[in-house]
C-alpha cells in the first residue's frame, strides 16, 4: 500500500509492506489523521519515503494521553489543568528529563572562549 502524507512542510510518500498491512489498513480506512512510525528511506530517483512500521489513529493517541494525565492528576489530588507549580512538577525552565544526570542541553552549555 502506498500513501501520500502531507504536513506543513510538504508531501511524503509512505510505503506499507504486506507484512504490516493487516494492522495498518483498518487504521487508514477509519482515521483522518495518522501518527506514522517507521524508517526513512532515500531512493535517489523518487526521493525520500517513509517505510511504515506502525500507523496509529492520532485522535486515539491524543485521547489516551489525556486519559493518562487525568488519571495521574486524580491519583495526586490535583486538577489536570492546574499550573505546573501546584502539581509539584519538579522540572524548571532549562531542565530536561531526557538527559542523563550531570548533562545539559547543548544550547545551555558554556563553551570555552
Amino acid at each position: 500500500m502506498f500513501l501520500t502524507l502531507e504536513d506543513a512542510y510538504g508531501l511524503y510518500e509512505c510505503v506499507c509492506f504486506e507484512s504490516k498491512l493487516a494492522k495498518i489498513a483498518p487504521v487508514v480506512a477509519r482515521a483522518s489523521y495518522f501518527l506514522v512510525r517507521g524508517r526513512l528511506q532515500n531512493n535517489h530517483k523518487r526521493g525520500l519515503a517513509i517505510v511504515a512500521e506502525e500507523v496509529r489513529d492520532l485522535d486515539e493517541v491524543l485521547a489516551g494521553r489525556r486519559a493518562q494525565q487525568a488519571t495521574r492528576a486524580r491519583n495526586h489530588g490535583v486538577p489536570a489543568n492546574a499550573a505546573p507549580e501546584s502539581r509539584g512538577d519538579r522540572r524548571r525552565s532549562g531542565e530536561h528529563s531526557c538527559l542523563r544526570p550531570g548533562r545539559q542541553p547543548a544550547a545551555n552549555r558554556r563553551h570555552p572562549q
